[in-house]
C-alpha cells in the first residue's frame, strides 16, 4: 500500500490540473428573464467553432403551452445595427417546456444579443453577451 499511494497522488494531481485547466480555456455564461409566465433562459458556452456562435435557450412556462409559438422564428442575434437568423435550430421538449441550441455565424463583434421575440406577450426579451 506505501507504494501505492505515492502513484495514486500523482494520479489525482494531473487529473486536477487537467480539469482546471479545461475550465480555464471554457466558460459559461448564462442570463435569464421572467416575464408573461414563461421563464427565457439562454447560455453561451464557451468556446464556439471558429465560423459560428452557439447558444442554448431553454423556455419554461407556469401554465402556458408553449407549442403555438414558432421559437425557429422568434429567436435573433443582434450585433450593433445588424440582426442575423439563426443557421440551425434544434428543438426538444413540448408543451411547457421546451429547449433549443441555436447556431448563428460568427460575427466580427464582441458584444452580441440574442432576441427572443413574441413569446407570451412579451414582445421582445434582449440577453446580452461577450463572445471571445
Amino acid at each position: 500500500m506505501v507504494r501505492f499511494k505515492p502513484f495514486l497522488t500523482a494520479v489525482v494531481a494531473v487529473v486536477l490540473t487537467a480539469a482546471v485547466a479545461y475550465g480555464a480555456a471554457s466558460s459559461i455564461s448564462t442570463s435569464t428573464q421572467s416575464s408573461g409566465g414563461v421563464t427565457v433562459k439562454v447560455t453561451h458556452r464557451n468556446p464556439d467553432p471558429p465560423d459560428q456562435l452557439r447558444f442554448e435557450i431553454t423556455l419554461d412556462a407556469s401554465s402556458a403551452n408553449l407549442d403555438r409559438y414558432d421559437l425557429r422564428s422568434s429567436v435573433l442575434l443582434r450585433a450593433g445595427e445588424k440582426t442575423y437568423a439563426p443557421t440551425t435550430v434544434e428543438n426538444k421538449g413540448d408543451g411547457r417546456h421546451r429547449e433549443m441550441t441555436v447556431v448563428f455565424p460568427r460575427v466580427n463583434m464582441r458584444g452580441v444579443e440574442v432576441i427572443v421575440q413574441n413569446v407570451a406577450g412579451v414582445k421582445e426579451r434582449a440577453f446580452r453577451f461577450v463572445v471571445e
